[in-house]
């Protein structure tokens, strides 16, 4: 797979989409081929190299060492005094959920954050893991941290063959967006069993549009 032929193919898509009253995504779909997922589960986070195309929303949850930052760089923060105020509280834990793309933890108060919010964040792959990088020191500097959380995407199949994830917004450059593409492919192949030997086909479509394969 080379970065100018799977630029061709997404000119082709965003020709092909319809114009729509959103910003829409840009997502590839990548089927998977002899894995026993009896065995296996993927989840895996890969840090898109030109990043999303679109801001990220972040909560921070943290105690008062990491107030000030978490306050300059992150959407809400909820620190360690309040937790008690979303205890049981599901439906509005789940609005977090839905309003919020990340969330980052202190990692010395991460048995309060996981008995707090662990039951609701995790079922929706919310919760915060070193793996994406969201689970921080008390002294790091959130800047930094958040700059880093706007370009993963997560790679995940755990029962059926096949990995979705988002590679950028149509208002991306083709080329961008194929090298968005390429490092994904490549990045899964390196984690892998058999490498490309696990792949099947691979598609791009806009939220909206039928699927291209390109692959």
């Amino acid at each position: 797979m080379e970065v100018k032929e799977v630029t061709e193919k997404v000119k082709e898509l965003i020709q092909k989409s319809a114009k729509r009253k959103f910003l829409q995504s840009v997502d590839i779909s990548i089927a998977l081929k002899q894995i026993d997922f009896k065995k296996t589960q993927i989840n895996e986070v890969f840090p898109l190299p030109l990043g999303t195309g679109k801001k990220i929303t972040t909560c921070a949850l943290v105690d008062k060492s990491l107030q000030t930052t978490a306050k300059a760089n992150c959407d809400k923060v909820i620190l360690l005094e309040d937790f008690d105020k979303f205890k049981d509280k599901n439906k509005i834990l789940k609005k977090l959920c839905e309003d919020y793309d990340i969330f980052i933890a202190q990692a010395n108060i991460m048995p309060q954050i996981a008995t707090v919010f662990g039951k609701v964040l995790g079922p929706r792959n919310k919760m915060p893991n070193p793996k994406a990088g969201s689970i921080v020191a008390p002294n790091a500097d959130l800047k930094i941290i958040v700059q880093k959380l706007s370009k993963i995407v997560f790679l995940r199949a755990r029962k059926q063959p096949v990995i979705n994830c988002s590679v950028g917004t149509e208002s991306m450059e083709p080329e961008k967006l194929a090298e968005n593409i390429v490092g994904v492919v490549k990045f899964l192949e390196t984690k892998l069993e058999k490498g490309s030997q696990n792949l099947g086909h691979v598609y791009i479509k806009t939220t909206m549009s039928p699927a291209i394969m390109i692959m």
